[in-house]
């Protein structure tokens, strides 16, 4: 299992998670705790569904991402 954060930027790489959803943990594990993206908010399975490969497949296209910006900039 991904952390919350991790599997959030896999499902939506173009939110950003200081404007448009938040992460809590109460010590009972990691919930979803706002939400502010259009449609409604992905459900636990969906996110206990994300794996590690996608997690670094999307940390892999931002950093490219960032990369080509940097060069372009």
């Amino acid at each position: 299992m991904v952390a919350l954060a991790d599997a959030l930027a896999a499902l939506y790489p173009a939110a950003d998670p200081t404007r448009d959803y938040a992460g809590r943990d109460a010590g009972a594990g990691p919930y979803l705790a706002a939400w502010h993206l259009p449609g409604p908010p992905p459900t636990a399975a969906a996110i206990a569904a994300v794996t590690a490969e996608q997690v670094a497949a999307a940390r892999l296209a931002r950093s490219r991402a960032a990369a080509l910006g940097a060069l372009a900039g």
